[in-house]
């Protein structure tokens, strides 16, 4: 039911309609067919007024509609719940009850009708009373979160299939960590445009554990990747481990951003890369990991320079270009 009939007007028609029958009908008492004629234009015009209310209420809320997407879309604003790690729409509920409120009621600021259906608390201050104030919600696990920064914000799914690289980033400046109700541990930065969401991989995952259609899996974007001491099997397991998880097409994890730590690297594990991905940097430290705006598309394999090579059979580490921060 649309929450325009919590309104107090509507409120009340629905308390007096029985006038609707009593007016005509004490009106031809009274007045024969003239009288009745005129108590029906005046219902009339007041169901008139009454449509054209509601007409301008659905008119407002299709304009803002219009302008919160568009809005959005411009930002590139998502919402992921950190509870879940499923992507959803852009949901509501009251601080008092926990409860779902109407988008509508959000979007319009309360300016029609300014209650919880459920626990009817004020959501927002007017008429002197204390709004109580929404939270963003996730309609797959019913939780309820802040709406700055779950609902401001871009989002970016990242992964560290390696255990050792996902405590590497949790350990980082800035990092939250948090684990789903699936089970997924993750790590997440706020730069305060956008929400970073680096998800740890189960090697011993099996097919019964890849992702639902909207999980955080589904749009991983890059992967890091730090090969120091690395043996080669555990490595291709926890990259397969991801590949099951996400559940993606071959298309499209053939296309995910690899970045791998060092510049030179065990050849079997290079193999190993490059025959299962198209997208693959070298000398990637975590923190340029973290600033990857997008993923770039394209082969960007890094091929070692002589220099480099020369200093890997003298068993030095080989040198790096300074990149701009």
């Amino acid at each position: 039911m649309s929450p325009l009939f919590r309104n107090p007007l509507f409120s009340l028609v629905g308390r007096i309609w029985w006038l609707s029958v009593v007016i005509p009908a004490v009106a031809w008492g009274l007045g024969g067919p003239g009288g009745l004629r005129l108590a029906l234009e005046v219902l009339a015009a007041f169901c008139g007024v009454l449509l054209g209310m509601i007409g301008a209420a659905l008119g407002h809320d299709a304009v803002l509609v219009r302008r919160e997407r568009a809005r959005r879309r411009a930002a590139g604003h998502r919402f992921l719940c950190p509870q879940c790690l499923q992507f959803g729409d852009f949901r509501f509920a009251c601080r008092a009850c926990a409860k779902e409120v109407e988008a509508f009621l959000v979007r319009t600021g309360g300016a029609y009708v300014n209650d919880c259906g459920v626990c009817r608390a004020p959501v927002f201050p007017r008429g002197g009373a204390e709004g109580r104030g929404v939270r963003a919600y996730c309609d797959n696990c019913v939780g309820g979160f802040e709406v700055d920064p779950h609902q401001r914000r871009r989002v970016r799914v990242l992964a560290a299939p390696l255990p050792a690289d996902f405590e590497l980033f949790s350990r980082a400046d800035g990092a939250r960590r948090g684990r789903a109700l699936d089970g997924t541990s993750f790590v997440v930065f706020d730069d305060g445009d956008c929400l970073s969401y680096v998800l740890a991989c189960d090697p011993a995952a099996g097919p019964e554990e890849t992702a639902a259609p909207a999980h955080a899996f589904r749009d991983a974007a890059a992967v890091w990747l730090d090969t120091s001491g690395v043996e080669p099997l555990p490595l291709a397991r926890a990259v397969d481990a991801l590949i099951r998880q996400s559940q993606l097409p071959e298309s499209e994890w053939r296309r995910m951003q690899v970045c791998v730590r060092q510049m030179l690297i065990d050849p079997l594990i290079r193999s190993r890369l490059e025959a299962q991905f198209e997208n693959i940097r070298y000398g990637v430290e975590p923190e340029e990991f973290l600033a990857l705006d997008e993923p770039v598309r394209g082969s960007q394999l890094a091929e070692p320079s002589a220099t480099d090579l020369v200093r890997e059979v003298a068993g030095l580490a080989p040198e790096r270009e300074e990149r701009p921060r």
